[in-house]
């Protein structure tokens, strides 16, 4: 009896599928025939999906049905494109609301939203939120629309722009955690592509409709912004006051670099990163963000990722990569600020840029002179920074910058009118006022 309904069960499959193929076929055959009449579409799909009471709910049947089909999902997008179906006009002209079309428990689970966002099915996007798809619905790991669109590549910025705003126009929430408990700001902020396009409209967006929000969302995203090397997002999000927390502890702080390298030489391994990762604390050290000891952050950046970075396998050339310049900028900053005290500088020196010499050469291009010439021309800038700085004074910048800081959060200084948004989300912004 189970071999009977499984026996069934496949026919009725492989005929759905063949249905479907014939569907596609005589779809593409219109489109290749420029002179039919439009008609012919809406008769197209009312053969196929009889039961269906227009074309908007036949269309999101058939893609439904059709995710794994490319060919058949283009030529869908385009027949909403020919037939402007999108159009507020004949929206309007519709004589039924597209919001209560009832679809069935499998259509509303099939994730159409998503779905359409990864493969930049755009007319097929706007279609189902007009159809009144919930734009906060959830993957398995609680993923929203907005989380999975702001870090979609295969769109282009300026278009992910307009999908993340209709999403928000129709009601998503940009807050929604997933299991990760990472948010769809948290995402964007690992990426760079999405700078400054979609991360500034996010940001501001953020600090107009979620104020009491905005330090945990700014910090969350420093974190993944940090993680992912985004030098630019990093930047703007410490002058907008977020900070690490994992900066508070010593032992937290040791971690978050030990993960740092993890990426770097063995998940990724390429030293190309640890140039960006610099300029990233470089800018850490700027802002002076709380930090429970900022000259074990130096030590342990020698020793986890300056000093294997020197000696990687795949480094040719260790005296300029990493860059010996953005060295020396973190370690002038550090004496500058007063974060690198003698005891640690001299550590550094005597026990960790001796390792450069020691640690066994695994790639034959690179002469043991040029890696005492690497030590030679650090401890030489060691020498210069102790001479100027003998003192070790702090600035006075940095109790300015401080007090600053701790207000920017707090301060949201951007008018609902100057933001990149639509009047439609400007004016349900203004009311919620």
């Amino acid at each position: 009896m189970e071999d009977e309904s499984h026996k069934r069960r496949e026919k009725s499959i492989s005929l759905v599928e063949v249905r479907l193929q014939e569907f596609g076929t005589q779809l593409d055959n219109f489109f290749k025939n420029s002179n039919q009449s439009p008609e012919i579409l809406h008769t197209l799909f009312q053969q196929y999906c009889p039961s269906s009471s227009s074309i908007y709910e036949s269309i999101i049947y058939v893609y439904s049905n059709s995710l794994n089909k490319p060919r058949i999902n283009k030529l869908l997008n385009k027949t909403i494109e020919y037939l402007h179906l999108n159009n507020d006009e004949n929206l309007l002209k519709n004589p039924y609301h597209l919001k209560e079309i009832k679809f069935n428990e499998q259509i509303e689970q099939c994730h159409l939203l998503h779905d359409a966002i990864i493969k930049n099915y755009e007319n097929i996007f706007q279609l189902l939120l007009k159809s009144g798809f919930n734009p906060n619905s959830l993957l398995s790991d609680h993923k929203t629309p907005l989380s999975i669109c702001v870090v979609t590549n295969a769109i282009d910025p300026r278009k992910r722009l307009e999908y993340i705003q209709l999403l928000i126009e129709h009601g998503a929430n940009p807050i929604i955690r997933d299991v990760n408990n990472s948010s769809a700001f948290k995402r964007l902020c690992g990426m760079e592509s999405n700078y400054p396009i979609v991360y500034n409209f996010f940001r501001d967006y953020l600090l107009s409709v979620y104020p009491d929000q905005i330090e945990f969302e700014f910090n969350a995203g420093l974190q993944n912004a940090f993680y992912n090397f985004c030098i630019p997002i990093v930047t703007d999000l410490l002058e907008h006051g977020a900070i690490l927390n994992e900066f508070k502890n010593v032992d937290s702080l040791e971690y978050f670099l030990s993960q740092i390298a993890s990426t770097i030489f063995k998940e990724r391994r390429s030293i190309s990163y640890i140039d960006s990762f610099i300029l990233c604390l470089i800018q850490i050290i700027l802002h002076h963000i709380p930090c429970e000891n900022y000259s074990i952050c130096i030590e342990k950046f020698f020793q986890l990722i300056y000093i294997p970075g020197v000696c990687f396998e795949a480094n040719n050339d260790p005296c300029h990569h990493p860059s010996v310049t953005n060295v020396k900028k973190i370690l002038y900053l550090s004496f500058h600020y007063g974060y690198l005290t003698k005891t640690i500088a001299n550590k550094i020196r005597t026990k960790d840029l001796p390792k450069i010499l020691t640690i066994p050469m695994q790639n034959s291009f690179v002469l043991q002179a040029k890696r005492q010439q690497l030590v030679d021309t650090l401890n030489q800038y060691f020498d210069e920074l102790k001479m100027i700085y003998h003192e070790n004074p702090v600035s006075l910048k940095l109790f300015s910058i401080r007090k600053i800081r701790q207000s920017m959060i707090k301060v949201n200084q951007k008018n609902i009118e100057q933001l990149n948004i639509s009047r439609h989300l400007k004016n349900s912004l203004l009311l919620q006022q």
